[in-house]
């Protein structure tokens, strides 16, 4: 394998929860008049900060505070997060990278405590060297984070890619200096993904196929 250190994302790259977040958004936008949006919607236009995702559609920072939607969303997103599977083939992936002694890590824009739970929920920390997540439920970059994170593996550059769902992921990448691929089948649309110039997969099953044959 080309890469030794994969450095994965998790919400809409290893578990799926877009539907969830879709419904936690449904309630928001009732509550924070925001307009409603589908899901082909929400997949052209989501991205970080969250808060700007928001805006966009209609949220009104000087009427109501973005934290208290951020609570809000927590607490709705909490109740539905143990019914999200992972993403349709990720055990496969996670086994296989283990069995090619890839070091395996996280970094996510999720809040630490609960992003290690999410894991530990689904029985799999036992693939990742390092989880890392945000200090708080705001959703805001993991740029710093991301840096930290791959500073702290000690890992080769060269030797990383990271694998995420969003445009993101890719700056992310871009600010560790590692190589980046994206699947398409979470949170951003392919049709936003190709901004990146990365390479794209619509799964994991597509994705494992690449990384095993570099």
């Amino acid at each position: 394998m080309k890469y030794r250190n994969i450095i994965w994302d998790w919400n809409g790259t290893l578990l799926d929860d877009l539907n969830e977040c879709l419904s936690v958004l449904r309630e928001l936008s009732r509550k924070f008049e925001m307009k409603m949006v589908d899901k082909d919607e929400y997949r052209d236009n989501f991205g970080f900060p969250v808060s700007n995702f928001y805006i966009k559609y209609g949220f009104d920072p000087k009427k109501y505070s973005f934290a208290e939607t951020a609570r809000i969303f927590s607490e709705l997103y909490e109740k539905l997060r143990p019914s999200c599977p992972l993403q349709s083939g990720a055990m496969e992936t996670l086994r296989a990278l283990s069995c090619e002694n890839a070091r395996q890590s996280i970094v996510s824009a999720y809040e630490d405590s609960k992003l290690k739970d999410s894991v530990r929920e689904r029985g799999i920390e036992k693939y990742f060297e390092k989880i890392s997540g945000l200090s708080d439920n705001t959703a805001s970059s993991k740029v710093k984070l991301a840096i930290s994170h791959a500073k702290s593996l000690g890992a080769d550059p060269k030797e990383t890619v990271v694998i995420g769902d969003t445009l993101h992921d890719s700056e992310s990448a871009e600010a560790i200096g590692a190589s980046c691929v994206l699947i398409s089948c979470g949170h951003q649309s392919e049709k936003v993904l190709k901004k990146s110039g990365r390479k794209i997969f619509k799964g994991h099953s597509e994705l494992l196929k690449f990384l095993l044959s570099d």
